[in-house]
């Protein structure tokens, strides 16, 4: 009895041994995937003979060039200057592949090294990433969930998913010439898309509600549903295809560009704090302003627009309404004017010096260089006028004399400011 007693306790004893083991051996395995699983890691790929990386965050981390070369980088916070060059120059410029490892980054910017390939599915503390003028034909931040600012334009991306980055603040992936498809419906807190000079087809930004800046010009889009985004300040759709577009409820807007569509007409009634309105290259025929006074800068050239009411933009400083069918034109209100351009209208020599009478001969201060601004006014290709030498200035008019306007007798039909 005795002897069974003893042997029920020596393989308790031993079996208690056995389990301990295993439990050390299976909590050192954890602890060291966790050590991995935590350590951020960064890989690119360059050919260039000499790159930069900006990095920030906290600790410290080591930057291997790929040839050799070891750096060790302290971090500061996103904010702060680089606390070192992060550079480096290669004895050739055949392939290198750069790795850092360790510390907590947030911030990373590597922008023209001519980089073929990027892994950053190690760093999930990355909030922001410029990784833009580069050669990257793919990008994978699905690990990347905190990513809050993101630049990657001016790369060779086909694809950009997105849906895993849902606290993205802020999204540049301009000039990704074959990017066709971009779907931000899960970014529900994005401030800022710029995502122009792509080949995007259709671009839906309801769910965008936070959404202040939208610049998504020359693409492909027919159509632009901004009926949501109501906190919109800044919207840039030129050179598109859009044949409508209702900005009624965006009545916080301040800057509007629809240069290059196929608009026959507009309405911006309800857009009262507009500042700057550009809208060349359209099929308008007609188009009111009257409520828009806050208005500063105006630009309405190549359309069919056959009469202009300015009276109530009184703050307006830039005119350009070249290319249209305006037979005259009253600035008399408009006392702010600094630049001015109609020319290839259908004004006659008698309109144009009706519209010498209406200028104004205020003085005008450059806010930027603190001096009296030098005023333009653009004339060329209307009837009876080619050129100073034979325009029919009447007497009171001389070259001196146009209430500080100058003539410019160059073309600047297609400028659009």
């Amino acid at each position: 009895m005795l002897n069974y007693w003893l042997y029920d306790f020596l393989v308790a004893h031993y079996m208690k041994k056995v389990v301990f083991s295993i439990l050390v051996i299976i909590l050192l395995l954890t602890t060291s995937f966790k050590e991995n699983e935590t350590l951020s890691i960064m890989t690119m790929t360059t050919e260039k003979s000499e790159v930069k990386i900006y990095l920030f965050g906290s600790g410290t981390c080591t930057i291997e060039w790929g040839d050799g070369t070891v750096v060790t980088v302290t971090l500061l916070p996103i904010g702060s200057a680089p606390t070192e060059t992060k550079s480096h120059v290669y004895d050739n410029a055949s392939k290198h592949i750069i790795t850092v490892k360790g510390g907590t980054i947030t911030g990373v910017s590597c922008t023209e090294n001519q980089l073929t390939s990027l892994d950053v599915s190690k760093n999930p503390a990355l909030t922001n990433f410029n990784c833009s003028d580069n050669q990257l034909t793919s990008l994978d931040l699905s690990k990347n969930t905190a990513l809050k600012d993101l630049d990657c334009g001016y790369n060779q991306l086909t694809v950009l998913d997105m849906s895993n980055n849902l606290a993205l603040t802020s999204l540049s992936c301009n000039v990704n010439e074959q990017l066709t498809n971009l779907n931000v419906s899960k970014n529900t807190l994005l401030k800022e898309l710029y995502c122009g000079d792509n080949q995007l087809t259709s671009l839906d930004v309801s769910n965008n509600t936070e959404l202040a800046h939208l610049l998504c010009p020359n693409t492909q889009i027919t159509s632009l549903d901004v009926s949501k985004n109501t906190m919109l300040r800044r919207l840039y759709c030129q050179k598109n295809q859009l044949t409508s577009l209702d900005i009624s409820k965006n009545t916080d807007l301040r800057e509007l560009d629809i240069v290059d569509n196929q608009l026959t007409s507009f309405d911006v009634s309800k857009n009262t704090a507009l500042t700057g309105f550009s809208c060349s290259g359209n099929q308008l025929s007609s188009l009111d302003i009257s409520k828009n006074i806050a208005l500063t800068d105006l630009v309405c050239g190549q359309n069919q627009i056959a009469s202009l009411d300015l009276s109530k933009n009184t703050l307006l400083a830039n005119l350009n309404c070249n290319e249209n069918q305006l037979i005259s034109l009253d600035l008399s209100k408009n006392i702010m004017l600094r630049w001015v351009s109609f020319e290839n209208n259908n004004m006659e020599a008698t309109a144009l010096n009706a519209l010498f009478g209406t200028l104004h001969d205020k003085e005008i201060m450059d806010s930027f260089w603190g001096v009296v601004a030098q005023k333009e006014l653009h004339i060329n290709e209307n009837p009876d006028f080619d050129g100073l030498s034979s325009y029919p200035l009447p007497p009171i008019f001389s070259m001196g004399a146009l209430r500080g306007f100058r003539f410019v007798v160059v073309s600047v039909s297609k400028l659009i400011f």
